[in-house]
């Protein structure tokens, strides 16, 4: 307001020449208001500084506060994290530990699925002399197949299923063991079916499984023997149930039924260099199993014997 009447009155005073003949009363009325003026700008300067000074001390005084709280609860705060910190290992590490332990056991179980192996107390009874005819009508011994290792299958050519599974497994393991090795295993197929399995009949079946493939059969009382000398099982007493018409006829023409199916042991028996039993393979175990345990006994056998097999059979190139 002090400026608004101010600007009025210079106005008027500048207008001296215009005719106002009390210019003297209003030139002191202006230097009254402007001292007045003056006077309340160096008081308002006066208020603002020291509102601002005691304003300025007290916010700081409440920053200095803030600040202290702040490291009082961060030394806390960390304090508490590491007991946390603490507290949290404690309790993860055992457990991450039995997790581990755990998690290897289940690995190994996985890894030993389907093994068979044979705990007993000294060497087990099984194999030994036999003389039986194979796929090409000779007569031959276990001796016959010395200075080799030898992987044994009994079954049957009239086998629907297993006997054709169990035999492509061996084929593929004895590939393997070739390719690693050279010719240093031989696979031998038992028939434990005289009657049906003739010489030409074993001799088909084992050459649509691999030309390596050594088919035996004989007579009943052959075949007991060397089945016994496993402990292989064998049973006639099962019907075929898919038994067609025309083996039917075969039959009659025969004289002798075909309409069977043979129950018998699912077991590859590995036989070393001298015809003694070293282990057996169940249906379960696989072929990468079988070729690591069976490439076990050949390092095994060649770790002990420094000429073998230079001195014994040909390895393939």
């Amino acid at each position: 307001m002090n400026k608004v009447l101010l600007n009025s009155l210079n106005k008027i005073c500048n207008k001296k020449k215009n005719g106002y003949n009390n210019f003297n009363v209003l030139l002191n009325i202006r230097n009254i208001v402007y001292d007045t003026s003056r006077n309340y700008k160096k008081r308002e300067n006066i208020f603002y500084k020291s509102f601002i000074r005691n304003d300025y001390s007290s916010m700081s005084k409440k920053v200095e506060d803030e600040n202290d709280n702040k490291k009082k609860s961060k030394k806390k705060n960390i304090f508490l994290t590491w007991k946390c910190l603490g507290i949290n290992l404690s309790l993860t590490i055992p457990a991450l530990y039995l997790y581990l332990y755990l998690l290897q056991n289940e690995k190994n179980k996985k890894k030993g699925f389907g093994k068979t192996t044979m705990e007993s107390i000294g060497k087990p009874l099984i194999g030994g002399d036999f003389t039986l005819i194979n796929h090409h009508g000779n007569i031959v011994t276990n001796k016959s197949f010395k200075n080799k290792f030898c992987l044994i299958y009994f079954g049957f050519t009239y086998c629907p299923d297993i006997c054709p599974q169990e035999l492509e497994k061996q084929t593929i393991v004895i590939e393997k063991i070739h390719k690693k090795y050279g010719d240093i295993i031989t696979p031998i197929f038992i028939s434990v079916d005289p009657q049906r399995d003739t010489v030409a009949q074993i001799n088909y079946y084992c050459k649509s499984f691999s030309p390596k493939l050594i088919g035996l059969t004989g007579t009943k009382e052959l075949i007991k023997h060397v089945a016994k000398l496993f402990r292989v099982y064998y049973n006639e007493n099962v019907t075929d149930v898919n038994y067609s018409k025309e083996n039917e006829s075969i039959s009659k023409n025969n004289n002798y039924n075909y309409n069977y199916l043979i129950d018998h042991s699912i077991i590859h028996y590995l036989l070393d260099t001298n015809g003694n039993f070293l282990d057996f393979f169940g249906k379960n175990a696989t072929t990468s199993e079988m070729v690591d345990k069976i490439s076990e006994y050949i390092d095994d056998h060649m770790n002990k014997h420094k000429d073998y097999p230079k001195n014994t059979i040909s390895i393939q190139a």
